[in-house]
């Protein structure tokens, strides 16, 4: 039998072993958090290991991890409606955390770092987590995670904050007051949902990327990055357009992201004659190259713990008009126009068109680059301080 060094055991040793616990590696924003926390942390330090609830190793967060050497470790083998339904009728009671039990006893992580719905399952294998630091992102709003219908992932984030000290990870300044609130705590941490700086340095022809989608020189490209769901408030877009190409009939909107309204969208762009000035992209990898195709970015959700297409956007110097649904923070250049969601459709319109601006900077973009961030998430899974 090969001898293992002394210095290569210690080198293992030295090295914290994370686990990021989510439901899947789609193509969601948590999910892009967590691909790219496995990505930057230093793998000299650390040893990142995602545990999903359903393998979908087709999707470009997992061929990036997997492809980058970080393991995933999916708790259902396959993804089917067979599997779904077995895990509706009893794999989240009993299958979840008898398998999650064993992942935890084998790969010995010194870190559990929880995303989206995932602290049942945290909570039923309580015993198990003695000694390992806990953390868990709030990737919303507090108030839909932690009441209503989630009352009770509130109260089991109560209990894994007394047993075993779990710190709540917020992505504002606002969400981290509403926790330290909610949860009598004052450790709640701010970390970014930052972005590669570097991956928005392109070098392609601008005219170039718009030609693909047959935009011309003059047209004026209104773009929206975004899953196709009702908090994302497609329909509101659409309406808007309608209205603003009235006023500029070479306006072109360009629409990224794909989802459970997706199809009813482009039914809408159909009934109102707009199907020839609307492009669906789907979902895109490459979205700085597609950042760099708009004249506007209009994003009026109804809902955003953050909203990271916006710094994303703002990082490609585009003029901004968001809804005041949004959290404040993200308002990182003097580009940014606020407007309510009860704001008429011409008033939205007339904001895409203007130059205006009704809001300072609430903060420093450079603050936003993902290596810093990192940077501080290392010293936060080292420390827990």
């Amino acid at each position: 039998m090969a001898l293992v060094s002394a210095d290569k055991i210690i080198g293992i040793r030295m090295k914290l072993k994370v686990i990021e616990f989510i439901k899947d590696l789609g193509f969601g924003g948590a999910e892009k958090i967590v691909t790219d926390i496995c990505m930057f942390l230093d793998k000299s330090k650390f040893e990142p290991v995602v545990v999903v609830m359903f393998d979908r190793p087709d999707t470009y967060n997992s061929e990036l991890l997997t492809n980058n050497g970080v393991r995933i470790i999916p708790i259902y083998k396959k993804t089917d409606k067979i599997t779904y339904l077995f895990n509706e009728l009893g794999g989240k009671k009993f299958f979840i955390s008898w398998k999650l039990k064993q992942i935890i006893k084998s790969e010995k992580p010194d870190v559990i770092h929880a995303h989206l719905y995932m602290l049942p399952f945290l909570s039923s294998v309580s015993t198990q987590l003695n000694g390992i630091r806990l953390f868990y992102t709030c990737h919303g709003e507090p108030s839909r995670y932690f009441s209503g219908k989630h009352e009770k992932d509130g109260c089991i984030a109560k209990k894994l904050i007394d047993q075993h000290h779990m710190r709540i990870i917020g992505l504002n300044r606002e969400m981290v007051d509403f926790i330290n609130k909610k949860f009598n705590v004052n450790n709640s941490i701010m970390i970014r949902n930052a972005i590669d700086f570097k991956r928005f340095e392109i070098s392609e022809d601008r005219d170039d990327l718009r030609a693909q989608f047959g935009f011309k020189k003059n047209d004026f490209v209104v773009g929206n990055v975004g899953r196709f769901n009702e908090i994302k408030n497609h329909k509101f877009l659409i309406e808007i357009f309608k209205n603003l190409h009235k006023k500029n009939t070479n306006a072109r909107l360009l629409l990224i992201g794909n989802g459970v309204t997706f199809e009813d969208t482009k039914k809408q762009t159909l009934k109102l004659g707009l199907s020839d000035y609307v492009v669906f992209a789907g979902r895109r990898t490459d979205i700085p190259q597609m950042l760099a195709c708009m004249d506007v970015f209009c994003f009026p959700s109804k809902s955003e713990g953050l909203g990271i297409a916006l710094v994303e956007a703002q990082k490609m110097n585009l003029r901004i008009v968001m809804s005041d649904r949004v959290p404040e923070d993200v308002v990182l250049t003097d580009k940014v126009c606020i407007l309510s969601l009860d704001d008429s459709i011409d008033k939205w319109a007339n904001a895409i068109l203007s130059d205006t601006s009704n809001i300072s900077p609430q903060g420093n973009l450079d603050d936003w680059d993902l290596n810093r961030e990192i940077t501080r998430l290392e010293m936060i899974y080292k420390n827990n301080s």
